[in-house]
Formats: C-alpha cells, sequence, structure tokens
C-alpha cells in the first residue's frame, strides 16, 4: 500500500493517464486526488468509481480513440510526396 491506497491502484492511475495519451506525473496525481476523494483505497473502489462516473468511457473506447489519432497522424504524413520525387521536379 502506498499512501494508504493499494498498489494495484497505483497501477490502474498509470494505465488510465496512458491510455488518455496523458502520461504525465500530475496527470496521475490528479487521478489520485479524485479517487482519494471519492473513498477509493482500492481495486474495487476504482472499479465503483468508473462505474459512476457520468462521463466514463470504457477503455475500449479510449484505445480506439487513441489509435485513430494515431491513424490520422500517420495518414497526415503519408500525404506528401517523397523527397525523391519532388526533388525530379
Amino acid at each position: 500500500m502506498r499512501g494508504g491506497m493499494d498498489d494495484e491502484v497505483v497501477c490502474d492511475a498509470i494505465k488510465r493517464a496512458a491510455l488518455q495519451g496523458s502520461p504525465r506525473v500530475t496527470y496521475v496525481e490528479d487521478i489520485f486526488k479524485n479517487w482519494w476523494a471519492q473513498g477509493v483505497r482500492d481495486i474495487a473502489g476504482v472499479e465503483r468509481s468508473i462505474k459512476n462516473s457520468k462521463n466514463a468511457r470504457e477503455p475500449e473506447e479510449v484505445k480506439h480513440q487513441i489509435m485513430l489519432k494515431i491513424h490520422r497522424n500517420l495518414s497526415m504524413r503519408d500525404s506528401s510526396p517523397p523527397s525523391d520525387i519532388l526533388a525530379r521536379g
């Protein structure tokens, strides 16, 4: 237990931050603060908190949104012609 929270809760907060695309320590700390205020101390508390959250999205939906962003970014890179084509002029 760290600071009154199970190690599982710490790992889950880090995973959720990464899935949101915000693996910053400050984001993880904000998750902890919110969970602590809600009385979350173990993984069962995390599950209750997520279930009760009006804005909670399923992890699969979050993964899907991240994959769409990655795809868009890669598509934008691929849309420019290779430099050897530009050099041929």
